[in-house]
């Protein structure tokens, strides 16, 4: 049974100190975009709320947030604040931006952002009380994460009261490795990871990285992409000319139930390995004639390899579980391979099973060098 808190302190616990300064030396154009892009953060950390998604606002957490409180702790701790408030009825009233100090380490940030908003919080009658809140950002690495906690003592308070919460309470273990992130998560979860991975890699080289769109077609759904229909059973693909990748939820979530959920992973990651290759330059063509000009089954096996370098950097932080990388590389990517009637010269050829299988080993065993890209700041 989830322990309830008062609701006359519940969101008071996550609020922080006001901004310090204004950003007057910002244009206000430049103003106005930041404070559109955390009001979307705002609002997606309210939906994600709204439908239990703890272990996806624990990933939107600011680094530095997540470095003071574990996940076990901040999912548990969350769970309670949101059996209570009504995070789907939360109602954005203004954004600033500024400098801030988090009072829990005493660190300012240049890039900061206080959200004030209004959520009902049901009393102890259960009946819904209006709160006024506010919600403080920073930016790190081009995105806005949030902050958890208004004080040194209230951080202490938490991670000593849920220290032993787990997946057995409604929460994950503090690694929130994929096998304990339930099932409607693990793609949310995964594309945060994915996108804080390469948002970090990119940028070590001269190239810009943007978060990709993301479209998650339910069983029976079609959705129109710029390349085309997204119908259930087409497993994912990414679109360069809309900026997105289409993921088939049936299909993902029955590699999940049916295997590991590094299978399902491995296929999200294959299609953001696209999205990277598009923003670096890379073109598919049948006549290369420049550097960025690759053959079809150059692309693919590419995408494969960056995918195992992404799958040895998330079990270095206890993401995803080992025997599960080797298991999913030898039976789900082999599966993946083309069949023999599709020759390596095909302008949509991927590679067979061996072929998709050592790709991904290479970028598993030897990182992005394995891909013959060498990452230098």
């Amino acid at each position: 049974m989830r322990t309830r808190i008062a609701s006359g302190t519940l969101l008071g616990l996550i609020l922080v100190f006001p901004l310090l300064g204004a950003a007057s030396a910002q244009s206000d154009s430049m103003v106005i975009a930041d404070k559109a892009a955390v009001s979307a953060s705002a609002r997606t950390l309210f939906d994600q709320a709204a439908l239990g998604n703890f272990a996806a606002m624990y990933e939107s957490m600011h680094p530095d947030a997540r470095a003071e409180i574990p996940a076990n702790v901040a999912i548990a701790f969350l769970d309670d604040v949101y059996s209570v408030a009504l995070a789907d009825q939360a109602q954005i009233v203004s954004v600033d931006v500024g400098t801030w100090t988090w009072p829990v380490t005493g660190t300012l940030y240049q890039d900061a952002a206080a959200v004030d908003y209004v959520m009902p919080v049901l009393n102890e009658a259960g009946q819904p009380v209006w709160t006024e809140e506010t919600l403080y950002f920073a930016r790190h690495n081009g995105r806005w994460g949030w902050f958890l906690g208004s004080s040194r003592e209230f951080v202490d308070q938490i991670n000593a009261r849920y220290a032993n919460a787990t997946a057995d309470s409604g929460s994950f273990e503090q690694t929130l490795s994929l096998n304990n992130v339930p099932r409607d998560q693990v793609i949310q979860v995964v594309a945060n990871d994915l996108d804080d991975f390469y948002r970090e890699v990119v940028g070590f080289t001269e190239f810009t990285y943007e978060t990709p769109g993301v479209v998650v077609v339910a069983r029976g759904d079609t959705v129109m992409s710029a390349c085309g229909p997204a119908s259930t059973g087409f497993y994912g693909f990414y679109c360069p000319l809309d900026s997105t990748m289409y993921l088939d939820e049936p299909f993902l979530l029955d590699l999940v139930d049916n295997g590991s959920a590094f299978s399902a992973a491995f296929v999200i990651a294959h299609e953001w390995a696209h999205h990277v290759q598009t923003g670096i330059g890379f073109e598919r063509t049948q006549q290369p004639s420049n550097w960025n000009q690759v053959h079809s089954i150059e692309l693919e096996l590419m995408a494969d390899c960056f995918s195992g370098a992404w799958a040895r950097d998330a079990e270095l932080r206890g993401l995803v579980d080992p025997g599960d990388i080797v298991s999913a590389i030898n039976n789900i990517v082999f599966s993946l391979g083309d069949p023999k009637f599709i020759g390596e010269n095909d302008p949509q050829a991927h590679g067979n099973g061996e072929q998709r299988v050592r790709a991904t080993l290479n970028g598993y065993e030897d990182g992005f060098l394995g891909c013959n890209l060498l990452i230098v700041n």
